[in-house]
């Protein structure tokens, strides 16, 4: 947003930067919108409700400053360092079309942590990750359940073992469950940008790099239970501090 806006008290105008949900009672009145932020004119109450919403999964508010840019759209120019030899030809062997393909079939079902359809996309992760010839495993955690009590899901972990340093570890991650406007709906969560498009990276990454026989130790990680608060790579934090592989 370029200019002025007329009309409103600064102190009292808080930038939002939300997450994917739209919420019809976010509090103060609309200023100005552009991708996912919006600014907001609050009253003195709302500016109390505000400051208690700070720091939660789906967004933030930030104080606007007088005479400052509170956002802007920068286009990225080129860099002028050489380019990597050694970084090339996997930059080179990655093909499009198999990644938008994957895309595509993950799309398929509704990923929902809630659903039941999210099994199903598990274990077409699951047979991507050995047929390129990874160890692969998909050890469940527990979160909290839409109607209260706890679920049980899964994380896919797609292991290559270092021909080299297998005790160093790299980490690839991505997560594969969705969800719309609704927290907890089992339905319409195709979720193609939020997350099937990092899936099918990290799957077409994994066969571009095992090709290559790293010499580490490389984790291909699809998360689940993400869109609730980050469950699955909570678990998988603690796996590793379990079993003392955290600073692999």
């Amino acid at each position: 947003m370029r200019g002025r806006v007329e009309g409103f008290d600064i102190e009292r105008v808080r930038l939002h930067a939300r997450g994917c949900q739209r919420d019809a009672n976010t509090p103060g009145r609309m200023i100005a919108q552009g991708g996912r932020w919006e600014l907001r004119e609050f009253d003195s109450a709302e500016l109390a409700r505000a400051a208690a919403a700070g720091g939660d999964h789906d967004g933030e508010w930030q104080s606007a400053q007088p005479n400052s840019v509170i956002a802007h759209r920068v286009r990225r120019q080129p860099g002028g360092a050489a380019a990597d030899p050694l970084i090339v030809p996997l930059v080179d062997a990655i093909n499009p079309a198999r990644w938008f393909a994957d895309l595509d079939s993950l799309t398929q079902w509704d990923r929902s942590s809630y659903g039941p359809e999210l099994p199903l996309s598990r274990a077409w992760i699951e047979g991507r990750f050995s047929a390129i010839g990874l160890e692969v495993s998909a050890p469940a955690f527990s979160m909290p359940g839409s109607g209260g009590g706890q679920i049980s899901v899964n994380n896919v972990i797609g292991r290559w073992n270092g021909t080299l340093l297998p005790d160093e570890w790299i980490i690839v991650g991505a997560h594969y469950d969705s969800r719309n406007s609704s927290l907890s709906s089992t339905t319409n969560t195709p979720g193609a940008e939020d997350n099937a498009s990092g899936c099918a990276g990290v799957i077409e990454l994994a066969r571009v790099l095992v090709a290559n026989r790293p010499q580490r130790s490389i984790l291909f990680m699809c998360y689940a239970g993400e869109e609730q608060g980050l469950y699955g790579s909570k678990a998988h934090v603690q796996a590793l501090q379990a079993t003392g592989d955290l600073a692999k």
